[in-house]
This record gives structure tokens, C-alpha cells and sequence, in this order.
């Protein structure tokens, strides 16, 4: 699955082409693994206030990069600057949620290069139980 150690990373220490013909079955594959009690949307960030019209404030939440901007009403749960820290920040963003009683959280992802895969994959799986 993917993960800190990115494909490219396998690649270039291996000069092998990381192929995708099995699926893995280990801890943390199941499809919702992540999923927090509140429900989980992805969602492109032009797309934020069409999804938040009409919703009650503080009830939900808001995971994106930094440059992505809060509008009133949501919680921002995290203020990564890159996909680095949105990975770290992740999970802790997901168990604030739960501890806050949001009935949503909207997620922007980041881009899907490097640590950026993962991170969409767990967003994919925390998404999967909503």
C-alpha cells in the first residue's frame, strides 16, 4: 500500500518498476480502515462552499493544505504547509473530528505525487466507512 517510502523512492533505490499485480492483505488495507464516526468527503477545494450551503456552524470539519482558506462556519482541523505534515497531521485530524462530535469532514487532497499518494489513499479509506 502506499506509504512514506514512496514508489519513486523503491524505483530509484532499486532500479526496478514497481508493479501492481496482487493485492496485499495485511493491517490497515481494509477499505475502511481510517474511517472516523464522522462522515468523510473528498473534494475539490472550488467545490468547498456549494458543500457547506445550508450546514449549521461548527459541525464541520476542514483538512487541506495551507493555502487552502477556511470559510466561516467550518473547523479547520489542520494547517498543514505541505504534503509532508498533512500526512503526520492526518490522523490526529481524523481523531479531533471524532473527539469535536463533527458530523463531517471535508477533505481537499493533495496533489498524488510522493507522499501525496498515501495520504489520498487513507483519505480514500477514512472516506470508505461514511
Amino acid at each position: 500500500r502506499p506509504g512514506a517510502i514512496t514508489i519513486e523512492d523503491v524505483e530509484s533505490a532499486t532500479g526496478l518498476k514497481v508493479t501492481h499485480d496482487s493485492t496485499v492483505r495485511a493491517s490497515g488495507t481494509l477499505n475502511s480502515h481510517y474511517s472516523p464516526n464522522a462522515t468523510v468527503q473528498l473534494i475539490a477545494e472550488a467545490d468547498i462552499a456549494f458543500e457547506i450551503e445550508g450546514a449549521a456552524q461548527g459541525v464541520i470539519g476542514l483538512l487541506a493544505l495551507a493555502e487552502v482558506s477556511t470559510p466561516s462556519g467550518l473547523v479547520r482541523l489542520a494547517v498543514p504547509r505541505n504534503t509532508e505534515e498533512y500526512a503526520r497531521a492526518l490522523y490526529a485530524a481524523l481523531r479531533e473530528a471524532d473527539a469535536l462530535k463533527l458530523e463531517a469532514v471535508l477533505a481537499v487532497p493533495p496533489e498524488a505525487t510522493g507522499i501525496g499518494v498515501a495520504v489520498i489513499d487513507r483519505l480514500i479509506r477514512a472516506a470508505a466507512g461514511s
